[in-house]
């Protein structure tokens, strides 16, 4: 399924609905884009069967499937609904059955599935309710399939939960339950997951990336999987980075 944010604040979805996800008050599929009934939205985020919406206002709304409580109440819903006991988000993630809130003062709420420590609450208990990380002054997180990341303000990258391929760069495979500084990295100005796989840019353009590589992710012309980060050797001068949930990576460059 696919959602669209237009510039006007308006939120468009299309594609499977089993769950509701789409946030169009049934489970129908749309096969063309069709608005959603939520206005002033700045931000959207996508789960495995679950959609998150961030208003100009701070607050967050969430629609689809409720199976891990990743919706943050309880219930499926087929209509965006707000999240209670959220209020001052900047910035939100999903994951594939988890969800992430950060606030404008740079503090970290998460809730859902927590079998891999992705919450990043010291526990592999998931929440419906969102809870506070003992991590501050975030200013970026990102998260995809149990895997979770955050930078501070002072370019320090985080990383926690699902570690099966290395991807959390701490030199082996052993999942992390809270935020676990990456320390061979620094001025960390933004960060991607994707299946497994972590990238990071930094505030010169160099491309660090770590974890899953059998078709070649981390772009170091190998496709040996990776547990520490690993500088790209032919990218430099990248502005930003992102990664898909099936196995690639796309950077873009300065020039």
């Amino acid at each position: 399924f696919t959602i669209a944010l237009k510039a006007d604040g308006t939120v468009w979805s299309w594609g499977y609905n089993a769950n509701g996800q789409l946030g169009l008050g049934d489970t129908s599929n749309r096969y063309k884009p069709t608005k959603i009934d939520i206005e002033n939205v700045i931000d959207i985020a996508t789960g495995d069967s679950h959609t998150l919406l961030l208003t100009k206002d701070g607050k967050v709304y969430s629609c689809g499937t409720n199976s891990y409580s990743q919706l943050g109440r309880s219930g499926n819903t087929t209509k965006p609904e707000e999240v209670p006991g959220l209020e001052n988000i900047s910035q939100i993630a999903a994951s594939t059955y988890n969800s992430m809130a950060l606030t404008k003062d740079g503090k970290l709420y998460t809730w859902g599935y927590n079998g891999n420590g992705q919450l990043g609450n010291g526990t592999t208990s998931g929440t419906a309710t969102p809870i506070k990380i003992k991590l501050d002054g975030i200013i970026k997180i990102a998260g995809k399939n149990q895997t979770s990341t955050a930078i501070t303000a002072d370019g320090k990258l985080y990383t926690w939960g699902y570690n099966g391929y290395g991807q959390l760069g701490n030199g082996n495979t052993s999942n992390l339950y809270v935020p676990t500084e990456v320390m061979e990295l620094e001025n960390i100005v933004d960060v991607a997951v994707e299946n497994n796989t972590i990238i990071a840019l930094d505030s010169k353009g160099q491309v660090y990336s770590s974890g899953y590589n059998g078709y070649g992710n981390l772009g170091d012309g190998t496709t040996s999987n990776r547990a520490t980060f690993t500088q790209n050797p032919i990218l430099d001068e990248v502005a930003d980075v992102s990664a898909s949930p099936v196995n690639s990576t796309i950077a873009l460059l300065l020039d």
